[in-house]
């Protein structure tokens, strides 16, 4: 009786606004890494304290103010990304994504300073640095009990019958994912895995592509005085492009539930925006052998919009109805503002004459600070409960972080030999699950009017992920990544 009871449902007409957004976002937007040159990626990120690096515009501007001469730079990338995911202890799925870029293109005009002062010299800097990239693929399957129709049940309980998400249980109504046993009664919304017994193993897969960047465009200026005190400031204007497509299925394998046979769930989404934040820097010569340096980044306030569809099939045998309804979500889009958390940077070093340097950051950034803003163009009580509820969520998931990052070169004529290490701290209250850590090394030789650099990196992160959001965290899914990510980059400099 089943199609009966969908038919009879079919002539209210449901509406509702969607909201994408979610604590993810934030954390995306906000855990950044300088692409870097090969030689800062070389040692590691760590050249706070160090200078003359373009890469070091969008960690210490100060180090702008030890160039001595003008220059050129670019640096092409080639990534390699490698995720391991794993589905509540099925067997571990492998999926890999290349990715050519360029990780920045820059040039630094460098002046003398008047010969009776003591401001030595000053640089300006014009150019872009990549401060995050969105290449990845993921894939996992396996059996566990739960379902994603879960989650649509959930949705149509807690709403009014004129209230369904039309990108998530108004879909799952229409291809009988989610019906009522009873038409006029709200409350006795169900689904084929409840009537079941709701505590069923059923076969998922889920693949996920994400692509895109973060480009932070950098107009920089730095002053040298008395080559004793360096400070800076940059201007950083990031451009923000993501796009993720996710393909879910579920499949009665078994035969365990009655008239449940497939469903496959897709959602799109596109991000794109611009965004503008302040770097002041200084860098502190205490001696001709040791450096200070201290950095704070503002926060970026990003101007985003969000557009986004989804689309499901439902599979499903009655004795009145044998066959799959598929049905598609309006294209929905949405405009936005979001507000990322200041940043502080520590960094010291020491010259060991003219054989190189080990230098080593501490950076400090607390996540719960950051903020999304719905109600700047268009004010309703959607919106403003929405956006605190996700505040609210930040405040309560995330959590400061400490990053360290640490390496050294050795100078052997013209010749340069670098290594580093570095550890992102977790920002997620009471979890270590979010961990990366890399390590790095790289080549370099140095001429009178040109430069060269190879570095390469490797990352490694570990995360945790979920398919789809309950009220009781414990009820839903956990996919465990392991996300390696090998980079490769060449510099090439030129002076003038």
């Amino acid at each position: 009786m089943k199609n009966i009871f969908l038919l009879f449902s079919a002539i209210i007409i449901f509406s509702s606004t969607s909201f994408a957004q979610t604590v993810e976002d934030a954390i995306r937007y906000s855990n950044l890494s300088v692409g870097g040159t090969a030689r800062t990626v070389g040692v590691g990120g760590a050249f706070g304290a160090l200078g003359a690096d373009f890469a070091g515009i969008s960690i210490n501007p100060a180090g702008l103010g030890m160039y001595r001469s003008s220059e050129l730079v670019m640096t092409p990338t080639f990534k390699i990304t490698n995720t391991e995911a794993t589905l509540a202890g099925a067997s571990k799925q492998k999926e890999n994504k290349n990715n050519f870029n360029f990780n920045n293109v820059g040039v630094v005009f460098q002046n003398e300073g008047r010969a009776s002062g003591k401001w030595i010299s000053n640089a300006v800097a014009i150019g872009y640095n990549r401060v995050a990239n969105f290449n990845r693929e993921v894939y996992y399957e396996g059996e566990t009990s739960g379902s994603f129709t879960d989650r649509f049940l959930e949705q149509a309980s807690s709403l009014g019958p004129d209230q369904l998400s039309e990108f998530e249980s108004y879909l799952a109504f229409q291809t009988g994912a989610l019906y009522r046993t009873d038409p006029d009664d709200n409350s006795t919304w169900t689904t084929d895995y409840l009537q079941g017994g709701g505590n069923q193993s059923i076969f998922k897969k889920q693949s996920i592509t994400q692509k895109g960047a973060m480009n932070e465009m950098v107009l920089a200026l730095g002053a040298n005085y008395n080559h004793k005190l360096m400070v800076g400031v940059t201007i950083g204007v990031p451009f923000i492009s993501f796009e993720e497509t996710k393909i879910y299925d579920e499949e009665d394998t078994e035969n365990e539930i009655d008239f449940f046979n497939e469903m496959r769930y897709e959602e799109t989404l596109k991000t794109s925006g611009v965004g503008i934040n302040l770097k002041l820097g200084l860098v502190y010569r205490i001696s001709q052998m040791f450096r200070l340096g201290l950095a704070v980044h503002s926060p970026t306030g990003m101007s985003l919009n969000d557009t986004y569809s989804s689309s499901m099939r439902y599979d499903f045998t009655t004795p009145d109805l044998n066959g799959a309804i598929e049905e598609d979500s309006p294209d929905g889009s949405f405009d936005y503002g979001l507000a990322t958390p200041w940043k502080a940077i520590v960094s010291g070093a020491a010259i060991i004459g003219r054989s190189g340097f080990i230098s080593a950051d501490v950076e400090y950034m607390d996540y719960d600070f950051a903020n999304f803003n719905f109600t700047g163009d268009t004010d309703t009580d959607d919106l403003r409960e929405f956006e605190q509820e996700l505040n609210t969520d930040i405040d309560d998931q995330l959590t400061s972080a400490i990053n360290l990052r640490i390496g050294g070169e050795y100078a052997i004529k013209n010749y340069r030999i670098r290594a580093g290490y570095s550890n992102a701290g977790s920002y997620l209250d009471q979890s270590d699950i979010e961990k990366v850590q890399a390590i790095t090394a790289g080549i370099g030789i140095r001429q009178e009017y040109f430069y060269a650099d190879l570095a390469f990196k490797k990352s490694f992160t570990e995360s945790n992920y979920v398919p789809y959001r309950l009220i009781n965290p414990e009820d839903g899914q956990q996919v465990y990544n392991l996300t390696n990510n090998s980079r490769i980059m060449v510099t090439l400099g030129f002076k003038f």
